[in-house]
């Protein structure tokens, strides 16, 4: 039966994507049942990707106080790129929803996504995502950022126009824990604004 369940969470993601209009209350009980269903995140988040008005709404209400926790290493790697690929979304409340969602799973990996979020161009976003990182660290902790995690907040320092976005940006990953993340924020202290370095 196990073998069955990806298949079968994979098509009730498909059927939300599928009911339009008035079946929106079809539509907020299957993410609401997929949200409780373990190893379902990444169904979940695929489901959100389409940026239907209601099916982010859907979205929001199902994650509440919910953990997309995973069993594995492949689990959370699916997990990670749904949430990715809202974040990269086009529409900002597609990517305001994914803030959200990213803040819902445990993990070093996801509180990166989340710092990175907090560069968005949108103030919304930022703002989901600024939340979503607080309530991330005070549930899950701030562990230790993985190599690439880090790689990763370092390119976004760099590639941060707005002297703002780099010192929320360093405000966050002072947060977590780590050499590697002191060595990061050792390089911050060569940014060309005042503020930053500080």
């Amino acid at each position: 039966l196990s073998r069955y369940v990806p298949a079968i969470l994979g098509a009730v993601a498909e059927e939300v994507q599928r009911t339009s209009g008035e079946d929106w209350k079809v539509r907020r009980d299957l993410m609401q049942a997929l949200a409780r269903v373990p190893g379902a995140g990444a169904p979940l988040l695929r489901a959100l990707e389409q940026g239907d008005r209601d099916v982010l709404e859907a979205g929001v209400q199902a994650l509440a106080g919910v953990t997309l926790d995973w069993r594995s290493a492949e689990e959370e790697r699916e997990l990670l790129e749904a949430a990715q690929k809202l974040l990269d979304s086009q529409d900002w409340r597609v990517r305001r929803v994914g803030a959200s969602a990213v803040g819902r799973i445990p993990g070093d990996g996801a509180a990166a996504l989340l710092i990175l979020a907090m560069a968005d161009s949108d103030r919304d976003v930022r703002e989901a995502a600024q939340a979503a990182f607080d309530r991330h660290q005070r549930e899950f902790g701030g562990r230790r950022p993985g190599h690439d995690s880090l790689r990763s907040i370092s390119s976004a320092l760099a590639a941060a126009s707005s002297w703002t976005a780099r010192r929320d940006l360093v405000q966050k990953v002072a947060q977590l824990r780590g050499p590697r993340v002191s060595a990061l924020l050792i390089g911050v202290l060569a940014d060309r604004d005042d503020d930053v370095r500080q």
